[in-house]
């Protein structure tokens, strides 16, 4: 029913709100225990309570070592970079440039509101053994009784499961439409757009197909797949999607 999806910080809320079975959260700790049980069903998530935050309630779930090859106390000695601290040394910069843009973001468009938001890095982390991982570090919050939030964050380890494309961060609402408010690539070269290229990335990107785009723009579907092909030859991409990154 819950699967290890990349929007899981709302979906940890709505199963910890289900196996509490309607009772109220009152404190802090009184979430470790479903976060303990939920770790145990996904074994590869490591659940960490936010140490800047919450600096008298230290919680790692106990999958800590197996997963990232360091223990609860090793990461908090490291506190406030933590796992931060064994970024891929390529990546070190480009998470720099993504916390630089969030900073940006949130004061621009949510000051004083990050209980609102949900975070997910992708990044890679270097394991105990040498080996890198490739990581996801989603970070959210749950409101308890009294109001205030908890903030922790899920770092899994997704090398199995997706390519490494470089380092990225989205923003997302965290309610229950999961709006994906931005997004920050940073390691990414973007290119600029001619106007009726710019029209056709934006009916791509809305998820129109070739007729539907011609329907829009007025031209045919053959005019279509030619603009689409010369931008793929243009911007040395193979694919809408790969397009779809590069544009701005």
């Amino acid at each position: 029913m819950y699967l290890p999806l990349a929007r899981a910080g709302e979906k940890v809320v709505s199963l910890i709100k289900e196996m509490a079975g309607g009772q109220e959260l009152a404190c802090i700790e009184d979430i470790f225990p479903f976060m303990d049980a939920i770790q145990k069903i996904f074994p590869q998530w490591v659940f960490i309570v936010c140490p800047f935050h919450h600096p008298e309630s230290r919680y790692v779930s106990s999958n800590c070592e197996q997963v990232l090859g360091y223990t609860a106390d090793h990461l908090y000695e490291l506190f406030p970079n933590g796992i931060l601290t064994y970024a891929h040394e390529d990546d070190q910069q480009p998470m720099k440039e993504c916390f630089s843009s969030l900073h940006n973001y949130l004061k621009e468009n949510l000051p004083g509101t990050t209980f609102e938001i949900r975070l997910s890095f992708q990044f890679r982390m270097k394991h105990k053994n040498g080996n890198y991982l490739l990581v996801q570090d989603e970070k959210a919050s749950l409101k308890l009784k009294n109001g205030t939030h908890v903030y922790y964050s899920i770092v899994k380890d997704i090398t199995d499961e997706t390519p490494f494309a470089g380092v990225k961060l989205d923003i997302y609402k965290q309610d229950a439409s999961q709006e994906k408010l931005a997004e920050f690539r940073p390691g990414i070269d973007h290119v600029r757009l001619s106007k009726r290229e710019a029209q056709l990335v934006a009916l791509i990107r809305r998820g129109f197909r070739t007729k539907e785009i011609a329907d829009h723009l007025k031209i045919s579907h053959h005019t279509v797949r030619n603009i689409r092909q010369r931008m793929f030859e243009k911007y040395h991409v193979s694919n809408s999607i790969e397009l779809l990154n590069k544009a701005v």
